[in-house]
């Protein structure tokens, strides 16, 4: 009876034995599958490079032949100031007695990155002590623009909403007409003094430049 307990104990012994021994391979096996299963994954992968933003900004002076003080200018008179005064010879801005009536700004914004982008752009003039001062956003560089209801004032800031720029060497130009309006009175106490723009550009992903110019 103590022989047939001995050999009942020893047969159990060795079927557990068998069944961790399975359950070994079992392991063994799944982690191995689990691991090629994993490696053939990353095999289908796409990989790549994120696209990169970056912005650069230029704030040009055109007028340049205009260096005096601005003097008031009626709005009717916004072409003949970007041509010039030709019988006198004097320049963009300058009228035939030599008085500086506008300013005008290339603005260039370029896209470095490697995607194109969408901008927004915004100018800031500060004039504490110009009352009249006024910009415009140019056709071009020679044709401003004449219906009073595209002027802006100090209280406008946008140059730009959403304007798509590709991608490098993607750019974008933009000139700008400043000028101390005509209100056919005495502006002596009004408009003086000097005046200071901040030209700001931001892309989508939140990159953004800045550039400034003043006058006075």
């Amino acid at each position: 009876m103590e022989e047939l307990d001995r050999n009942e104990r020893k047969g159990q012994g060795t079927f557990y034995m068998i069944i961790a021994m399975l359950t070994l391979v079992v392991a063994i096996v799944g982690a191995t599958f689990a691991y090629f299963s994993l490696q053939a994954s990353d095999e289908n992968t796409v990989k790549g490079n994120a696209a990169k933003v970056g912005l650069s900004l230029e704030v040009r002076k055109v007028s340049v032949d205009a260096t005096g003080d601005l003097v008031p200018l009626d709005e009717l008179l916004l072409e003949k100031a970007i041509e010039g005064d030709t019988e006198t010879s004097n320049q963009m801005c300058v009228d035939k007695n030599g008085n500086t009536v506008c300013q005008v700004y290339e603005v260039k914004v370029t896209n470095e990155g490697t995607a194109a982008t969408a901008v927004n752009g915004s100018l800031t003039l500060t004039a504490e002590t110009i009352t009249n001062l006024k910009w415009q956003i140019m056709t071009d560089q020679d044709t401003p623009v004449t219906d009073s209801g595209q002027f802006k004032t100090t209280d406008d800031t946008e140059i730009a909403k959403n304007d798509t720029i590709e991608a490098n060497p993607g750019s974008k130009t933009y000139y700008i007409m400043i000028w101390i309006d005509e209100i056919e009175s005495d502006q002596n106490d009004s408009d003086t003094g000097a005046f200071t723009g901040v030209v700001s550009f931001t892309s989508a992903d939140g990159s953004g430049v800045t550039g400034t110019f003043s006058e006075g």
